[in-house]
């Protein structure tokens, strides 16, 4: 059982406790932020975890500043793959990123310090908030801090550090907090902070508010049914409260994607094999540091960061004790039987919300079984045909392991002194730090004078789309990630419209562009050019970050090809600028090409 609780202080009296609590708490959550990220100036400010997904993070957050503040344009028509419309619903549009980022931009923070601090701040999002979850579950601080510990610092966090819109894990234990005030206080704030939920990961994770719409009814319909059915009509209207500000919350972002889906037939690939299987839950994130032998059986393991949910051994053992002591009976007096109970109604729709979770993450295919959940969702469910990896959905089980291993400790310790507790929970949350513990991927964003002249000089020219070769075909992966991601970033200092683009899908046309444009200055090349209403082209040549260019031979033959049709050039460095006139007015998408830029707001 439970020590006795020290007597509370004077009504009005400050509580030295609750402020020692709250140093303490904040304290672990700072030391597990730095443990994960171990960051330095110099990685802060200079290095992202690859030149793919972080600087598409970067250049979104970037567009939707400017868009939102100047509005040039329709903020989903963002000026990539062009001459394509809504061509920012291709990947999430991390709006509710702006909270973080447009301040910091705005007071002339560079891009890479930006993106990392928007990572730290989402750490701490997730740690405050499954330390709130946990704490009002188990009731016991020290137990919640190492849930917290747990779910902020596991292998599926660490491995998905370079894609900043999966690291709103925070937002589930907060909207089951919330819930689980809502079922049991009845306060029209708690229905106003459950129904922002899903607006807040529609315009940030769309793979988060997918699987929101599962668990939450999940959570009210197993409260409704703890409850015989019998909900009073303060609570009826509470839950509508909360459905009506969710529905309208997230409908104008969700309406962006279901016409893009209309329209062009658009349908991200599902991939089978990228479902939850029981081995993601021991899959250490790369490098892992104590358990190295694990790390190596897994090294060959195909697509192994979309299969990393491992939160430590420690969290499994305790969440299975957790489990147990939930089912066991308490022993003790009236009043502990109550508040044991009131505990275990707190943990059930958490846990019961962590297995579906877990159930539709196994994905379209299970042993041969096709009617999965996933697949049910898949095919019925608007929003889930646009999910590739299943695998992700499994997040609020991972949340539900980690309150389990939270109530397992509260039961594991009830008997020992309050010190002990503590000292015990400091000692845990320092293993699962190393258990959790990984190699932090960092690499260099090239920001010099010669990679950036020739933006700098596109700055100061008319609006027109432009067309970066070579123009890398999206199978090719890591190539078309490196060169074209930092591209868009680097794009923001003129915001002229790019042909070119990166993100989680493409339009049907990009590849075709691709090949095509390849063969400049063949004439089919020339008259994609033209039909494309393109007005400049931008000829890299040697390599960028391991990646080759153009040869310095091919790209002078392109450019006296371009010139010698009454194109000039305008920049001549280790990058060519060619302008190749102004578009025929009455070309598709020259008006928008016009409206679109430039316009600079801040450099890197």
């Amino acid at each position: 059982m439970d020590a006795p609780a020290p007597p509370p202080a004077a009504p009005g009296a400050p509580d030295p406790r609750r402020w020692v609590r709250r140093g303490v708490v904040t304290s672990a959550g700072m030391v597990t932020v730095v443990a994960v990220l171990r960051p330095t100036p110099e990685r802060l400010a200079r290095r992202l975890p690859n030149l793919g997904d972080p600087a598409l993070i970067i250049w979104i957050t970037e567009w939707g500043r400017r868009a939102l503040v100047h509005r040039p344009s329709p903020l989903f028509d963002a000026p990539a793959f062009w001459p394509h419309p809504r061509t920012l619903a291709y990947s999430e549009n991390l709006l509710a990123a702006q909270l973080v980022t447009a301040p910091l931009r705005a007071s002339g923070v560079g891009w890479v310090l930006t993106y990392n601090l928007l990572v730290a701040a989402c750490l701490a999002f997730a740690f405050a908030a499954t330390y709130t979850l946990a704490r009002h579950v188990v009731g016991r601080a020290d137990a919640a801090v190492l849930a917290a510990v747990a779910f902020t610092a596991s292998g599926y966090v660490v491995t998905h550090l370079g894609h900043a819109q999966l690291l709103l894990v925070g937002g589930f234990p907060l909207g089951l907090w919330l819930t689980l005030r809502l079922l049991e206080e009845r306060r029209w704030w708690q229905a106003v902070g459950v129904g922002a939920i899903l607006p807040l990961f529609t315009y940030f994770a769309l793979y988060y508010a997918a699987i929101w719409t599962v668990i939450l009814p999940v959570v009210l319909a197993t409260d409704l049914l703890r409850r015989r059915l019998r909900w009073d009509r303060r609570t009826w209207a509470l839950v509508a409260l909360a459905a009506v500000i969710s529905v309208l919350g997230a409908a104008p972002g969700a309406a962006v994607y279901r016409q893009l889906q209309r329209d062009t037939d658009f349908q991200r690939a599902l991939v089978p094999e990228w479902g939850l299987d029981a081995a993601d839950l021991v899959t250490p994130a790369a490098g892992a540091v104590l358990w190295r032998p694990l790390d190596r059986a897994f090294a060959d393991r195909a697509d192994r960061w979309e299969h990393t949910f491992f939160p430590g051994f420690l969290t499994l053992a305790l969440a299975a004790v957790g489990a147990a002591a939930a089912l066991r009976r308490p022993p003790g007096s009236v009043a502990g039987a109550e508040q044991a109970r009131v505990r275990r109604g707190r943990l059930l729709p958490v846990g019961v919300a962590g297995a579906a979770s877990f159930a539709v993450a196994l994905g379209p295919q299970v042993r041969g079984i096709e009617l999965t959940p996933f697949r049910l969702l898949y095919d019925h469910v608007p929003g889930f045909n646009g999910v590739r990896v299943a695998a992700r959905l499994a997040v609020p089980g991972l949340l539900s392991l980690c309150v389990l291993a939270a109530a397992g400790y509260a039961a594991a310790t009830a008997r020992a002194r309050p010190g002990a507790r503590r000292l015990a929970a400091a000692g845990a949350a320092g293993f699962l730090l190393l258990e959790l513990a990984a190699p932090v991927p960092g690499t260099v964003f090239p920001t010099d004078a010669g990679t950036l002249a020739a933006y700098r000089t596109l700055a100061g020219l008319p609006p027109g789309a432009v067309l970066h070769l070579p123009m890398p075909d999206p199978a090719e992966g890591v190539r078309w990630a490196t060169l074209e991601a930092p591209r868009l970033v680097y794009a923001t200092i003129d915001w002229h419209p790019r042909l070119n683009g990166y993100s989680g899908s493409w339009p049907d046309t990009y590849r075709d562009d691709a090949a095509t444009l390849a063969r400049l200055p063949a004439p089919d090349a020339r008259a994609r050019l033209a039909q494309r209403c393109v007005r400049y082209v931008v000829l890299h040549t040697g390599s960028f970050a391991g990646q080759a260019q153009l040869p310095e031979a091919v790209a002078d033959r392109i450019a006296r090809a371009l010139v010698a049709e009454g194109a000039r050039v305008v920049h001549r460095a280790r990058d060519r600028v060619v302008d190749l006139g102004p578009a025929p007015p009455g070309c598709p998408g020259a008006a928008r090409a016009q409206a679109a830029g430039p316009g600079r707001l801040h450099g890197p």
